[in-house]
Parts: C-alpha cells; sequence; structure tokens
C-alpha cells in the first residue's frame, strides 16, 4: 500500500510538472511578445535603431528560457526514471510475494497432510519412515527459505559483519558439496587439483554463495547430467573463480538482470523460487570487495558465474 501510494505520488508530481511546462512556455511566449512590443514602440518612437536596441534583449530572453525549460526537462526525465525503477520493483515484490507465499505454503500444507494421516491412520513402520523423511524434507525447505530472507535482511541491513578466515577454497568448496545431499546429482570438478589455494573469507558467508551457485546448477538444468566446472586462477593482482555449468543458460539481456532483488529469467517457469539467491550472493561477494558477473552462449548452453576478488598483501592469500 504504501508502495502504491508512493507510485500515485510520482505520478503526480510528473503531471504538475508537465502542466507547469506548458504553462511557462505560454507566459515565457506572451511575456516576450508583449515586451519586444513594446519595446518597438519605444524605439519608433525616439528614432533608435531597432537591431541595437533588439538584439540583446532577444538574447536575454531566448537564454533564459532555454535555461529555465532545460532544467524542467531535466526534472521530468529524473522523475520518469525513478517512476520506471520503482514499478519495476514493485511488480517483481507483486511476483516475490506470490512466489515466496507458494514456497512457504506448500511445505506446511504437506506436513499437515501427513500429520493428518498419522491421526486418522496406523500405518506400517516402513511407511512412517518414509512419510516422517518427506516431512523432515519439507521442514528444511521451509527453513531454508526462511533462512534466506533473514540472511538478506541482516546483511542488507549492515548487522552481519565480517569475520575472515585464512581458508582452503578446494576443501571449502567439496565441504559444502559433501554437506547438501540435494547436490549429489551434480557432477562436480574443481581445476586446480595439485595447487592448495588459500584465501581470507567469511566462511559462513562464502558458504551461502557456494551453495546457491551449485544448487542453481541442478535446479536449473534439464540435461539429465547436471555438471559445474569450478576453475581458480591468478591474474595479476586478483583471483578468478568461475563456475560453469551446463543448465538453462541465459540470454545476453539476462546477463545483468539475475542480480537483481526479485528478479526471475522465468517468474512463471516450473522450477520454484524467490528471485533473491543471487542477489544475496552478489551482496556477500561485494562485502569481500570482490566482483561477480555472469557470461552464457545463450539459452540451453549453460551459464558461467565469475568471481574477482583482490589479492590483498599481508594476509594469507597462498596462491601461485
Amino acid at each position: 500500500m504504501r508502495l502504491r501510494r508512493s507510485l500515485q505520488n510520482t505520478m503526480l508530481v510528473m503531471l504538475v510538472s508537465v502542466t507547469a511546462l506548458v504553462i511557462s512556455f505560454f507566459l515565457y511566449i506572451r511575456w516576450f511578445m508583449e515586451v519586444r512590443a513594446g519595446l518597438m514602440d519605444l524605439a519608433g518612437n525616439l528614432n533608435l535603431d531597432l537591431d541595437r536596441v533588439m538584439a540583446p534583449e532577444t538574447f536575454s530572453v531566448i537564454l533564459t528560457l532555454s535555461v529555465l525549460v532545460g532544467l524542467i526537462l531535466v526534472g521530468l526525465s529524473v522523475i520518469y526514471l525513478y517512476y520506471r525503477r520503482a514499478m519495476s520493483l514493485y511488480r517483481m515484490q507483486r511476483r516475490f510475494i506470490r512466489s515466496f507465499t507458494h514456497e512457504l505454503k506448500t511445505p506446511v500444507a504437506s506436513i499437515r497432510l501427513y500429520l493428518d494421516t498419522f491421526l486418522r491412520h496406523e500405518l506400517p513402520r516402513s511407511e512412517e519412515l518414509k512419510y516422517l523423511a518427506f516431512m523432515k524434507k519439507d521442514a528444511e525447505r521451509l527453513s531454508e527459505q526462511i533462512e534466506r530472507i533473514l540472511n538478506l535482511a541482516r546483511i542488507e541491513g549492515g548487522m552481519t559483519p565480517l569475520s575472515l578466515e585464512c581458508t582452503d577454497l578446494g576443501e571449502k568448496i567439496l565441504s559444502i558439496y559433501h554437506a547438501n545431499p540435494q547436490l549429489s546429482g551434480l557432477s562436480l570438478h574443481i581445476h586446480p587439483t595439485d595447487k592448495k589455494i588459500v584465501y581470507p573469507l567469511d566462511p559462513g558467508l562464502f558458504s551461502m554463495v557456494l551453495g546457491n551457485l551449485m544448487e542453481n546448477a541442478m535446479k536449473y538444468n534439464d540435461s539429465g547430467a547436471p555438471s559445474m566446472e569450478i576453475h581458480m586462477e591468478k591474474r595479476k593482482n586478483r583471483l578468478f573463480l568461475s563456475f560453469r555449468d551446463n543448465g538453462h543458460g541465459l540470454d545476453k539481456k539476462n546477463e545483468k538482470k539475475i542480480f537483481r532483488r526479485f528478479f526471475r529469467v522465468n517468474p512463471k517457469g516450473a522450477v520454484p523460487g524467490t528471485g533473491l539467491g543471487l542477489h544475496l550472493v552478489h551482496h556477500v561477494i561485494r562485502m569481500h570487495k570482490g566482483r561477480i558477473w555472469a557470461e552464457s552462449e545463450g539459452p540451453g548452453k549453460g551459464s558461467t558465474f565469475i568471481v574477482s576478488l583482490p589479492l590483498r598483501t599481508g594476509e594469507c592469500c597462498d596462491v601461485k
């Protein structure tokens, strides 16, 4: 409601500005014509040269008019850009609310159904264990979505300070991979395998980055054999990590948009999501003074997410 009221106020300001511009044009032209006619009469009565009298007055009026109209047009342009951005955010927020509501209601409805089944029927132990496993999976899914929202709120609010530790990147990636059973279907390949790369990271926050990128490689993949190639290398004074998958891929127009809050490439697709994962990844990388961007050869040709981190002198940057 507050956002809608803000948009209405923006539209009101735009309408008032356009009206002011039209009235200004009318008044400026009328004023100019009246002043010019008066000066011409005065010059005629005094037998003065009209060209010498009118030239400075005409120039000053045109200059004043141009400056004022220019300022009004700049103001309208700024208002229009903010209006478009606000409208885009409003639409994405509505999609997020619908999607997130679905993400919360679905596991809750599933757990309630299993609990009703337990209350109404006596089941064999094997059936009970099967349903309990389903309930645990739904509870974990619910907890994951709530935790993601809380993490984003804490990070964007500046309530999560960095706690850097010297971290073996290869071991960290493997630990996240093995700690998440849902990633068991992902074929993971890390390069190089013969070098130990140590870098100062916040282990908890960077785990979110790795988990999101690997999870996306699984979720947005129709190949039947999801895979991810991770390359780590030093170039000049930066460390580059590239995560290449064989998933859905991206259009060029979406390579930057996917890091926006609430943005989803296909909001009506079969794959559930909230549009917050990569936005959270982007924030964490920025907290580490790094950059992240996406590259893709097109839909169906996979995506590559590249992380660039500074190599700081005097810290535990063991990168050769």
